[in-house]
């Protein structure tokens, strides 16, 4: 999963996996506190921009698909390099 910071905008950008079935889920919440899911996208997203986010503060994001039933496969959150 790649995440790209305009500021304005943050795109999110993952490949869907083989043998996947369901729907992608996008989690995300401010850099230190617990993700929150906020969006579930239609079977074979690869993208999502995020738009409204506080510029001045770090968030992380992660994205889970559903392969079958309750199984999800889960990518390794990223986060923005806002501060510091």
């Amino acid at each position: 999963m790649t995440l790209k910071d305009d500021r304005e905008s943050i795109t999110l950008r993952w490949a869907y996996p083989l043998g996947a079935q369901g729907k992608v889920r996008v989690s995300g919440a401010p850099k230190g506190q617990q993700q929150r899911p906020f969006e579930d996208l239609p079977v074979g997203s690869t993208s999502y921009v995020v738009h409204g986010l506080d510029q001045g503060t770090d968030f992380c994001f992660e994205i889970a698909v559903v392969y079958s039933g309750n199984t999800l496969g889960r990518a390794k959150p990223v986060c923005t390099a806002r501060q510091g």
